[in-house]
C-alpha cells in the first residue's frame, strides 16, 4: 500500500482530534447567569490554557507522525494496525485535556494531570511501536529519539509551567480539606 493513504487518513484523524479540543471552550459561560469579561478572560483561564497545551501536543504529534511516515519503508498490515492504535491515542487527548481544565483549581488536579501524562506516554509508545515496525534503518537516531521523547518532555514542561504559574497566582488549593482557590469557581 502507498504511504500517502496512511498519511491522508492520519491527517484527517489528527484534524478531528484538534477540532474536538475547542468543544471544552464552548462551556465557558454556559452554566452561569450571564457572560462577562471577567469570566471570559479571568475565571476561564484553565480552559484556554488546556486548549493551547492540547493543541500544541497534538500538533507536535502530527509533525512527528509526518516525519515518521516520510521514512516508512513499506506500509503493510502491521503498520496499519499500529498506526490505528496510535491514532486512537491521539483522539483520546481531548478527554484528559478537558479533565485538566475542569479540575486544575481543585483537589482533582493531580489525578487530571496524571491522566494527561498517561495519554502522552501512550502516544510516545505508539510512535515507538510504529517506528520499530516500519521505518527504514538508515533514519538518524537523533530524529527518532526526538520524536519519541518529545511527548514526555513536553508534558513535563507543561505540567511544571502550569504548577508554577498556578502557585504564583494563588490558584491552587491548599492542603486544607475545606479550602478553595482564591478565584471564585463557576457554579
Amino acid at each position: 500500500m502507498d504511504s500517502r493513504r496512511l498519511e491522508s487518513f492520519s491527517d484527517g484523524v489528527f484534524a478531528v482530534a484538534i477540532t474536538v479540543l475547542v468543544f471544552n471552550l464552548l462551556t465557558i459561560g454556559a452554566k452561569g447567569p450571564g457572560l462577562s469579561f471577567r469570566l471570559l478572560l479571568g475565571d476561564a483561564w484553565p480552559q484556554y490554557f488546556a486548549y493551547v497545551v492540547g493543541f500544541l501536543s497534538i500538533g507536535i504529534m502530527w509533525l512527528n507522525h509526518h516525519t515518521l511516515v516520510l521514512h516508512v519503508a513499506a506500509v503493510d498490515r502491521a503498520t496499519l494496525v499500529l498506526n490505528i492504535f496510535l491514532l486512537m491515542t491521539v483522539v483520546a487527548v481531548p478527554f484528559p485535556t478537558a479533565l485538566v481544565a475542569e479540575h486544575l483549581r481543585n483537589s482533582g488536579a493531580a489525578d487530571a494531570v496524571v491522566s494527561y501524562g498517561v495519554v502522552m506516554i501512550l502516544l510516545g509508545v505508539g510512535i515507538l511501536s510504529l517506528r520499530h515496525a516500519s521505518v527504514d534503518s538508515d533514519v538518524p537516531m537523533l530524529i527518532l529519539g526526538t520524536m519519541i521523547l518529545m511527548p514526555g518532555i513536553g508534558f513535563i514542561i507543561s505540567a511544571g509551567i502550569t504548577w508554577f504559574l498556578a502557585q504564583r497566582l494563588g490558584l491552587m488549593p491548599t492542603n486544607d480539606a475545606d479550602s478553595s482557590p482564591n478565584l471564585t469557581r463557576r457554579p
